[in-house]
């Protein structure tokens, strides 16, 4: 129990000995106390007051975006981002159609050196559908199909020099080609531009082909006429 009453007029702390207030001499009523007052809520620290005017005062400051500049800074990003994607693809595009002529002629030489010419113009394209269902780094990209044809022709070699004859070559060529050319593939969103270039690159490799197997033709007619 407190020592102290709280007087029920004036509220002055008064001695529960004493029967009456002493600053206004109202009687005491014993069976009232004044309960102390609530220790005051804090909120990480902060009173819930200053909390509240801060929070105000911040919402005040924070400056308002009017629709239009929302509007046309989506329609910013919109263009930022069609423009990146244009850049990618010509430059992509580029590079796919260096290493399809690079291979195709290739293969169409390959071809009539081996007399598999059928083969040279038929490993030619699907050379030109593997790099064109493939999306990766550009220079990887104009690097990888040659390369890998290449390889695939030493790799006949071997068998050549063992009286296999130079006919496998186009072959294993070939065969190398497309490896490479799916070496470090990346996962795509297929958009109507994926499904559209493996047939442009079909007919790229299949033109590059013949070309190579014309001019082969030609400059073997004239080693014989020599």
């Amino acid at each position: 129990m407190t020592t102290t009453i709280a007087c029920s007029y004036c509220k002055t702390l008064n001695s529960r000995q004493a029967d009456r207030c002493v600053a206004c001499g109202a009687p005491l009523e014993f069976d009232a106390p004044l309960p102390p007052p609530p220790p005051p809520v804090k909120t990480g620290g902060i009173d819930p007051s200053q909390f509240m005017a801060r929070a105000k005062s911040a919402a005040m400051n924070e400056p308002v975006v009017s629709p239009e500049v929302k509007k046309a800074t989506e329609m910013a990003d919109k263009v930022f981002q069609t423009a990146m994607l244009t850049y990618y693809i010509f430059w992509r595009t580029v590079a796919e159609a260096l290493a399809i002529s690079v291979t195709a002629f290739a293969l169409g030489l390959i071809g009539v050196a081996t007399e598999m010419h059928l083969a040279g113009v038929a490993g030619a394209v699907l050379v030109g559908l593997v790099v064109g269902i493939t999306s990766k780094h550009t220079w990887w990209v104009v690097l990888s199909a040659p390369l890998g044809l290449l390889a695939g022709c030493l790799i006949w070699i071997c068998p050549w020099a063992v009286g296999l004859g130079p006919k496998g070559m186009v072959i294993t060529g070939a065969l190398g080609a497309m490896f490479a050319a799916r070496l470090g593939a990346q996962n795509i969103r297929r958009t109507w531009w994926e499904w559209v270039r493996p047939f442009l690159a079909m007919l790229l490799a299949l033109a590059l082909a013949l070309v190579g197997l014309a001019l082969g033709a030609g400059m073997k007619w004239l080693v014989d006429l020599v």
